[in-house]
């Protein structure tokens, strides 16, 4: 026997384990115990090495990958197309000047521009400070 795999000579038939990546028989801590790989890193490349069935969403073409599972788009040309098309975009209206534009739909984006961001921002810190000096009766800070 090995120095690297445990005596499992002692250890009860339901406490013993093999792990089914590197085939190293392992010992659990109770009988009851869900853990089926002998490590992390034998989780990890169990994990990595099955194939997952995707379908593009842009070219409809199916495809397998084990580098990423949560990989959606085929390749780099797909996954380029589908993040320019207008179907993602968002014709949405400017909180300050009122004026259309267009942004992704993933995105929490209100204002066409930092100028118009930063506007904002001034107004809604003016307004604040004013709120501020109304409740503390400071009435020579207030606009006339």
């Amino acid at each position: 026997m090995s120095p690297d795999t445990p005596d499992t000579t002692e250890v009860e038939p339901e406490m013993a384990r093999r792990c089914p990546v590197c085939e190293t028989v392992f010992t659990v801590a109770y009988p009851f115990s869900r853990q089926v790989f002998c490590s992390p890193t034998c989780k990890v490349a169990n994990r990595n090495s099955k194939p997952a069935w995707q379908t593009c969403p842009v070219c409809e073409n199916e495809f397998t990958t084990t580098v990423a599972r949560r990989r959606t788009y085929c390749s780099e040309e797909c996954r380029s197309a589908a993040r320019t098309s207008d179907d993602i975009r968002d014709r949405r209206v400017c909180l300050v000047c009122n004026g259309p534009f267009e942004a992704l739909k993933t995105t929490r984006q209100i204002y066409c521009s930092p100028a118009c961001r930063k506007d904002a921002e001034r107004r809604r810190d003016q307004a604040r400070d004013e709120d501020r000096a109304r409740r503390l009766g400071d009435t020579t800070s207030l606009p006339p």
